[in-house]
């Protein structure tokens, strides 16, 4: 996703891309070929593994934070301390306790941190919510109720809704 917020991010006026970074150096060159088109962006200054050398740069108003889920909560809060807005992909963290941390550093440091939603607001995603709004209500007129089942398959692992 990361390369995608960046190429959005990059239609806005006056925001440009100064560093990149991923521990996969494949991945920041084919970002630097299908996202930084040399005839209209210029190239980042930095590429590097080390998200926090991206940190230090002083340039540097603001990071898009698109790792893999679990590393979500860990470059937010360091963007924080550092004086760096942030926008983060979903899911903002994979636990209650780390996100409250992202929220109270983001507030302690007094950030910007906006987590990803783009999907919500699709035609299908509102379509979804009607229907289950309609039938919670006809379950609560009918007496009738309304369940979700979680349940782990032993066979694969794998969680099921």
């Amino acid at each position: 996703m990361g390369r995608y917020d960046l190429r959005d991010f990059l239609k806005i006026k006056n925001i440009e891309c100064v560093a990149l970074c991923d521990v996969d150096d494949s991945r920041v060159g084919e970002t630097v070929k299908r996202v930084l088109d040399p005839a209209s962006v210029a190239a980042p200054g930095l590429t590097t593994r080390d998200f926090r050398k991206v940190l230090e740069l002083k340039e540097l108003e603001a990071v898009i934070v698109a790792t893999p889920d679990h590393w979500h909560a860990l470059p937010t809060i360091a963007a924080c301390h550092a004086g760096k807005d942030v926008y983060v992909e979903k899911p903002l963290s994979v636990s209650i306790a780390e996100g409250r941390a992202m929220v109270e550093n983001a507030r302690k440091h007094e950030r910007v941190v906006q987590m990803g939603t783009q999907q919500r607001s699709a035609p299908h995603y509102t379509a979804g919510s009607r229907i289950r709004e309609e039938r919670e209500a006809r379950a609560r007129t009918t007496g009738s109720g309304l369940g979700l089942s979680r349940r782990e398959r032993r066979d694969t692992g794998q969680t099921r809704w």
